[in-house]
């Protein structure tokens, strides 16, 4: 009789901690979701005070159609895309992303998805459809973006 007691205890404890972990990992997920939102707010907005803020030092970028870079050039990148934002130049009407897959690794997280993009650019309209992975990594209690791919979808 104690010895069953003591097996329902155990096993309770133990479905606690289950539940307990699974709690923590949802939350540590809508904390990354919240931070993926505010970057592609950033991106869009060409905020790089924003988005170096939620890039890792020794962050990776690579595009369909370049060679890998690291942070300073992407957000030399992003600079320029400011300057052509804050003119007018480059307009965004619509930028969506969907299809958004988290899969955490204790501080570490492997994201995938699409974005969508449309607007305008030197009176030119644009449409950008991509799929992506991006590694997000937790550095001081952050989730930082330390590595980005893409890859064109057959709309482009």
């Amino acid at each position: 009789m104690k010895f069953q007691l003591i097996i329902k205890i155990t096993l309770m404890a133990l479905l606690c901690n289950v539940f307990a972990l699974r709690a923590q990992s949802d939350n540590e997920e809508q904390k990354l979701r919240q931070t993926i939102e505010l970057f592609g707010q950033a991106f869009v907005n060409a905020d790089v005070k924003t988005l170096d803020a939620l890039l890792t030092e020794k962050y990776r970028h690579t595009n369909s159609g370049s060679k890998a870079f690291g942070k300073t050039q992407w957000l030399k990148w992003i600079a320029g895309r400011q300057q052509a934002t804050t003119s007018g130049e480059l307009k965004y009407t619509s930028y969506q992303t969907e299809d958004l897959q988290i899969v955490l690794y204790g501080g570490s997280a492997v994201v995938t998805g699409r974005n969508i993009a449309k607007g305008i650019d030197k009176n030119k309209a644009f449409m950008v459809d991509i799929r992506f992975t991006h590694l997000w990594v937790k550095e001081n209690e952050q989730w930082k973006r330390a590595a980005f791919q893409d890859a064109k979808t057959k709309l482009n």
